[in-house]
């Protein structure tokens, strides 16, 4: 930026320390920094993001005597200084108190993609899902918008705000990407590469929750009759409709973790979202009768690719356009009227929370249509 029409001073003209600070009122040119040079003049430049100032203030060597000076490490020591002043302490006795206490500096900082190589390396012991997501919303998406190369530090909460509120994503996505930067700045501020998570105070995005969309007993029956040339196919459905499960659990499930005999589904945690094992018993009898009606080994796993194609065909079958993700809306629903509650239909579907399961699904559905849909059999 030195030389740029608009600096008529050179950083042998600055003296003293920049003054940085945030004109909120401004969509753009939010971010300033005002500079006083020899000759008394005060000088104000602004930029649309927190990064274009910090390497401004980089370039121009603003208030160095060595020409190492960092914006974002001047930021730091004045919100050190502060911070200690409100504690009527000195920036010194903290440094002293540190240096007794055996307290560890921050490490130096790293630029994104070093980082997100590594945080990825220490979750790659979490669930299939998990990871891919990480990889997704991290990797595939923050990375290449802010650059692989930009220093993790001087990255800001509101380019984070920004990055999120891409209307292209959808409000479920927004909020996972959310949850994801948290843990991924957590991990750097663990680290010592940033001194404060940008990500900590990120605001919930907001959207207005609609009701599942489910299918009716009537419909999951015409929908079961149509395939039954198909146990495969009624096996696949079974296991969302009257199991809650997922269509990425359901394609990974293998043979033996298919206890028909103990009435038992079991997912190891390396295939289960959460990232730990899962137990599912007491799922509705009906379920069973459906799975018996295949050979295991020829019907488990499946690939993604033939899995959807089976589950489209079954639904042209049928002469159906179900919304999205039914069955497994179904089952919460229907599981919640039939038993008045949210314990069971949680348990079975993997959530921690049964309240949020009771909020989405009560009332939906009446508890006879709820028995209906459990006595659906071959």
């Amino acid at each position: 930026m030195i030389g740029s029409p608009g600096n008529d001073f050179v950083p042998a003209d600055i003296v003293g320390r920049p003054y940085f600070y945030e004109r909120k009122d401004r969509v753009k040119g939010r971010y300033c920094v005002r500079l006083t040079l020899k000759n008394g003049k005060k000088v104000v430049r602004s930029f649309a993001a927190e990064h274009e100032r910090a390497d401004f203030a980089r370039e121009m060597r603003v208030g160095a005597i060595d020409g190492s000076f960092s914006a974002a490490e001047w930021q730091r020591w004045l919100h050190l200084k502060a911070t200690c002043e409100r504690h009527g302490m000195s920036p010194e006795s903290l440094l002293a108190y540190a240096v007794e206490a055996h307290v560890s500096a921050p490490v130096k900082t790293k630029p994104l993609g070093e980082v997100y190589a590594e945080f990825y390396d220490a979750k790659s012991d979490k669930s299939t899902d998990y990871v891919s997501h990480i990889k997704s919303a991290i990797g595939n998406n923050l990375v290449p918008v802010l650059g692989a190369e930009r220093q993790i530090d001087t990255i800001s909460k509101s380019e984070l705000e920004q990055w999120l509120s891409t209307p292209e994503i959808g409000p479920v996505t927004r909020r996972n990407r959310r949850a994801y930067l948290r843990a991924f700045f957590g991990y750097a501020h663990e680290k010592g590469y940033v001194l404060k998570s940008p990500a900590a105070g990120l605001a919930v995005p907001e959207h207005r929750k609609k009701t599942p969309g489910i299918l009716t007993p009537d419909q999951m029956k015409a929908l079961m009759r149509a395939n039954a040339e198909y146990p495969e196919v009624c096996a696949y459905l079974a296991l969302g409709a009257f199991a809650g499960l997922r269509s990425s659990s359901i394609e990974r499930l293998e043979p033996e973790e298919i206890r028909i005999k103990d009435r038992q589904l079991f997912f190891p945690a390396e295939k289960f979202k959460t990232g730990r094992s899962h137990l599912i018993e007491h799922a509705p009898e009906n379920l069973w009768p459906w799975l018996e009606r295949v050979t295991l080994e020829d019907a488990f796993p499946i690939e993604h690719r033939k899995y959807l194609y089976a589950r489209s065909e079954a639904n042209k079958r049928a002469g159906l356009t179900p919304p999205h993700n039914a069955l497994r809306h179904s089952f919460a629903t229907y599981k919640c009227a039939l038993d008045g509650a949210a314990e069971k239909a949680s348990y079975i579907m993997g959530h921690s929370n049964p309240a949020e399961i009771w909020q989405s699904y009560k009332g939906i559905a009446t508890k006879a249509a709820a028995k209906e849909w459990f006595d659906i059999l071959p």
